[in-house]
C-alpha cells in the first residue's frame, strides 16, 4: 500500500467503517489507533468508551485520554478487525526552534494495530506491505543485516552496540529525526554537545559513528541529543533512518531485517 509524506512523515490511507482518511504511521511505542474527534461517529464505526488512559510523550508531557474502539479498520485489502485506541491528542517532542509537525494532529495508526502481521517498510519508495505471520509469501531477506528486537509495553526496541556501548533504540517512523537522550550511557565514551550545568531540551547534533548488532555494522547515523523524560530506552531511530533503508519487521522471530537502499527516491514535504 502506498505511503504519502507530509512534513516528511509517512501517512497511510485507513478505512474506518465507511470512511477513508489519512492517518500518520507511527511505529513508536504501543499505539493501536488514535482518532480525531470529528471522525468518531456512526459512519466510521468508532465508539467512545467510558474509560480514560494516562499516557505520555518523549517531551515529558502526561495526558488523560478517553479510550475508544474502532470496530472496522482496514489498510488496503487487509482488514485489521476491531482496534482499541484513544481519542487523538496533541503530542510530540520539538527538536530545535520549530514545534511538532502539523501532521501530528492527524489520527495515528500504530504498530499495536499491525503487529498481528509482519511488516515491510519501504520508505525510500513510498510503500508498506503486510504479510501473514508464518506465511510463505515473506520477502527474501537473504543478505540483509539483522538485529533481534523486543516487543513489549515500550514498543519495538532493538538493542545495539552504539559507539561501543549498549543502547536500546526504538524504531519510530513518526520521529522527524533520530534522537538520543542526553543522559544516555554512550556519552561516557562519546563527547556530548550538551553544555554542563545548562538545562537544555535540545543540545545539538552528534553522530553515532558505529551502530552494531551481533558484530554486523548498521552504519553511521546523525542524531539529535535531547532531553527525553520518562522514556524506557536510549533513543529513537526516526524517519531519517528509514528514508535510506528497507526495513522488514519479522514478528514471528522478533528480528529486524535492514537493507540499504542507495537508489532511494526523495520523500520530502507534500
Amino acid at each position: 500500500m502506498p505511503l504519502r509524506f507530509i512534513d516528511t512523515l509517512p501517512v497511510v490511507q485507513v478505512q474506518l467503517g465507511d470512511i477513508k482518511a489519512d492517518f500518520l504511521l507511527d511505529t513508536g511505542g504501543q499505539i493501536g489507533i488514535t482518532v480525531p474527534a470529528p471522525l468518531i461517529n456512526a459512519a466510521t464505526k468508532v465508539t467512545l468508551r467510558d474509560e480514560f488512559q494516562k499516557t505520555g510523550d518523549a517531551a515529558g508531557h502526561t495526558f488523560s485520554v478517553q479510550k475508544l474502539t474502532a470496530t472496522s479498520v482496514g489498510l488496503g485489502a487487509t482488514q485489521l478487525g476491531p482496534v482499541d485506541g484513544l481519542v487523538n491528542y496533541k503530542w510530540g517532542l520539538s527538536v530545535g526552534p520549530e514545534g511538532a509537525p502539523e501532521v501530528t494532529k492527524k489520527g495515528v495508526i500504530g504498530l499495536k494495530a499491525l503487529s498481528s502481521r509482519n511488516l515491510l517498510l519501504d520508505v525510500p519508495n513510498g510503500s508498506m506491505t503486510l504479510f501473514q505471520k508464518g506465511g510463505a509469501d515473506a520477502p527474501d531477506v537473504t543478505g540483509w543485516h539483522k538485529a533481534p528486537f523486543e516487543y513489549d509495553a515500550r514498543g519495538l526496541v532493538v538493542k545495539f552496540m552504539v559507539n561501543g556501548v549498549p543502547a536500546a533504540m526504538s524504531l519510530d517512523s513518526a520521529a522527524t529525526s533520530s534522537m538520543i537522550r542526553k543522559d544516555a550511557a554512550i556519552f561516557t565514551k562519546t563527547r556530548s554537545p550538551c553544555k554542563k550545568g545548562k538545562d537544555e531540551a535540545f543540545c545539538g547534533m552528534t553522530t553515532l559513528s558505529s551502530i552494531e548488532s551481533g558484530g554486523v555494522s548498521f552504519g553511521k547515523l546523525p542524531v539529535a541529543v535531547v532531553q527525553m523524560a520518562g522514556i524506557p530506552f536510549d533513543g529513537l531511530l526516526g524517519i531519517d533512518f528509514l528514508r535510506t533503508r528497507l526495513v522488514y519487521v519479522d514478528f514471528d522471530g522478533h528480528v529486524l531485517y535492514v537493507r540499504d537502499a542507495p537508489q532511494a527516491k526523495a520523500t520530502g514535504r507534500q
